[in-house]
Formats: C-alpha cells, sequence, structure tokens
C-alpha cells in the first residue's frame, strides 16, 4: 500500500473513532433530554461522515441532529436536515432510518403553521410508507401523532379511542418513539376527561415498561402527579411534584408555576414563568407558544385576583369562578387588568392561528372561558 493510501486509511479511522465518541456523548445528552448539545454532537459527528465518505453514518447522524433540533424547538432548522433525507434515493442508509425520516417530517409538519389538508395528506403517506416499507410497526406513531391532533382540537374521545388504537399495536423496537409518549398522552386525557384514578393504574403499567429515557420518564410523571393533585385540591402536594419535576429537568418548569397559582403564591412564579418565557422564545411550535401565552394569561388573572381581595383558583381544572361581589383595592385592580387584556390578547392572536390551522375551535373557546372571567372581574370593579 502506498503512502498516501496508508494515510489515507489511518484519517478514515481516527475519523471513526472520533464519530463513535461523539455518538456516545450525543446519546448521552440524548437520554437526559439535553436536545441542544446533543444536536451539536451529532452535527459534528455528521461533519465528520461526510469528510471520509461515510455515507450511511452521514444519513443517521443528520437524522438525529434534526431531531435534536426538533426537540429543542427549532422546527424549520429541522426541516431543513429532513427534508433532504426524504428524497435521498442514492444514499445508503438503513429501512428503519429512513422510515425514522418519514416520522420526524410528519411530526415537524404536524407543528409548524400549515394547513389541516397537508397534516392529513403528509400523515396518510407516513402510513403509506410504512405498510411499503417493510416498518408496519411505525403506523403506531401515527395513530399516536392523530391521537394527538385530537386533543389539540380538544376531541377528547376521540384522542383515547387513537391512543389506545397505538397503543394495542406499539412495538418497543427502533424507530418507533418510547412508550413513555404513550403514557403521557393517555394520563393526560385522563385528567382532562376528570378521572384522576386511572393513573394508578397506567402508573403500574409504564412501570413495566423499558425506562430508555430517564429524565423523560421521571419528569413526565411527576407532571402529572402535580395536576393530579391539582385536581384533587391537595396543593402543597401538587406543589411538592412540581419542585421535584424541576429538579429533573429545569426546563419543566410548568408544573410548578400552575401550582404556585392556584395557591395564590403569585411572587414565587414569577421566576419560573419568566424561564419558560425565555425558552419559548426558540420554540416556532404553535402549540408551545400557545401553552406558554396561556399560562402567562393564567399568572396575570392570578395576579388580578390576588389585588382584587379574590381566592385563588385553577383555571386549568377548577369549574366554578364566582364573580367578586367587591373589590378591595380598586386602582391596583384596574391596573392588573390592564396587564391581563394585553396577555388575553396574545393568546387570543395565536388561539386564533391554531384553530385555522386545525379547523377546530378549541383554544379560542379556552380562551373565552378566561375572558369571561376577566369580564366578571371589570363588572365588579365598575360597581366599587
Amino acid at each position: 500500500m502506498s503512502q498516501a493510501a496508508n494515510a489515507n486509511a489511518s484519517a478514515i479511522a481516527q475519523g471513526r473513532k472520533r464519530m463513535e465518541e461523539l455518538i456516545d456523548a450525543a446519546d448521552s445528552l440524548y437520554t437526559r433530554s439535553e436536545y441542544e448539545q446533543a444536536g451539536d454532537l451529532y452535527r459534528r459527528a455528521c461533519e465528520i461522515a461526510d469528510a471520509i465518505g461515510a455515507r450511511e453514518e452521514w444519513f443517521q447522524y443528520r437524522l438525529w441532529w434534526a431531531e435534536s433540533r426538533r426537540l429543542h424547538g427549532r422546527l424549520r432548522e429541522a426541516f431543513v436536515l429532513v427534508e433532504p433525507l426524504l428524497k435521498d434515493d442514492d444514499t445508503p442508509a438503513r429501512p428503519a432510518d429512513r422510515s425514522m425520516a418519514v416520522q420526524v417530517y410528519t411530526k415537524l409538519v404536524i407543528n409548524l403553521p400549515v394547513a389541516l389538508a397537508t397534516i392529513e395528506k403528509t400523515l396518510e403517506r407516513a402510513e403509506t410508507l410504512a405498510l411499503d416499507s417493510g416498518v408496519p410497526k411505525t403506523l403506531s406513531v401515527y395513530t399516536h401523532l392523530r391521537a394527538r391532533l385530537a386533543l389539540w382540537s380538544g376531541e377528547y374521545d376521540r384522542a383515547e379511542t387513537y391512543e389506545e388504537e397505538a397503543w394495542a399495536i406499539w412495538s418497543s423496537d427502533y424507530p418507533n418513539v418510547v412508550a413513555d409518549h404513550y403514557f403521557v398522552l393517555r394520563g393526560t386525557i385522563s385528567l382532562l376527561k376528570r378521572r384522576p384514578d386511572a393513573l394508578d393504574a397506567l402508573f403500574k403499567e409504564w412501570s413495566t415498561c423499558e425506562d430508555e429515557l430517564p429524565t423523560l420518564r421521571e419528569a413526565s410523571q411527576l407532571d402529572l402527579r402535580s395536576r393530579r393533585a391539582r385536581l384533587e385540591k391537595n396543593l402543597p402536594l401538587a406543589i411538592d411534584y412540581g419542585r421535584r419535576c424541576r429538579l429533573i429537568n429545569n426546563e419543566a418548569v410548568a408544573p410548578l408555576i400552575r401550582a404556585f397559582l392556584s395557591t395564590g403564591d403569585i411572587a414565587l412564579a414569577i421566576e419560573p414563568l419568566l424561564q419558560m418565557r425565555r425558552d419559548c422564545r426558540r420554540s416556532e411550535g404553535g402549540r408551545a407558544r400557545f401553552e406558554t401565552a396561556r399560562l402567562n394569561l393564567d399568572f396575570h388573572l392570578a395576579a388580578t385576583r390576588s389585588v382584587a381581595g379574590m381566592a385563588p383558583a385553577d383555571d386549568e381544572f377548577d369549574l366554578d369562578f364566582p364573580a367578586p361581589a367587591s373589590i378591595r383595592d380598586p386602582k391596583a385592580t384596574a391596573k392588573a387588568l390592564r396587564r391581563t387584556r394585553r396577555a388575553l390578547r396574545t393568546v387570543q392572536e395565536i388561539a386564533r392561528s391554531l384553530d385555522e390551522k386545525l379547523e377546530c375551535t378549541s383554544h379560542l373557546e379556552e380562551v373565552r372561558k378566561r375572558q369571561k372571567r376577566i369580564e366578571d372581574i371589570e363588572d365588579a370593579l365598575e360597581r366599587s
């Protein structure tokens, strides 16, 4: 072998060794839900694979670079990364990786501002490809995504039916999503349908599934437990679960914020809410923006109740919101109401966009319920 050939072989060997090191580190970060850092390492491994001509690895690492960006909320960057993979029939790739590319693309379409007809067409194409590609087990993923869309549209019974179908055909084999995503959605549906006791059996079944993403699982379970505690009016327990959830995943602050608002601890909710708002600025997902804006509105509603002398309330789970008989501090309440109205306009705009996209009314309906609570306080202020 010539000296040049030896040097080339050595460079390739060194490149492969470095790729393996980067992928081991990236996978470790990914399992801890540290998606930004994981994506950076997948990108570096992808660049090395490209440089040494390792085309199958290049396909795989670019795919996981895209998925990490998606999970970090950078949807358009992820879309640019994954879309060419769907059109690349020449690069060698495992069938499972090609199937995963379709899955990532489909999740991106669902979360980007596109019409429902486009989403439906993308899902149907993905389901057809799953059947034709020899990886039919991923049909479970697309049924799960249909369940999520139904949930966002406020169709809880339909969402539950889809999710039962998805779980019935679920397989732990790659590229299926881990079981945790199914249990989180099932638990969320149970809570929204006011069936907190259903979580007991759900957690028991959940514990029998392999724990591939321990950070995701523990944080998700604590989130569900905190929400259940609020629904059952065990507010100290809700705060405890919310604090533990944030310790596991610093970005998972919503459970703690809602627990604080339910107890009227407005000041304690400020710092985690500011963090959530900062995190949301990088997210391009409409649903994530809606949830943040809705929680921001609920914060201002809670602050308004506090200065008006009203009892705390849970804007997610409470059913009755009695209008105040009088206002304790009219001047401070009027000022708080102005801030609340600004927060209302922000979430209305996002809700309107999502409802147009999904051809539903669920997001604006949620906002209208909160608007009625604001108007009740305004009416009481006029009487004061």
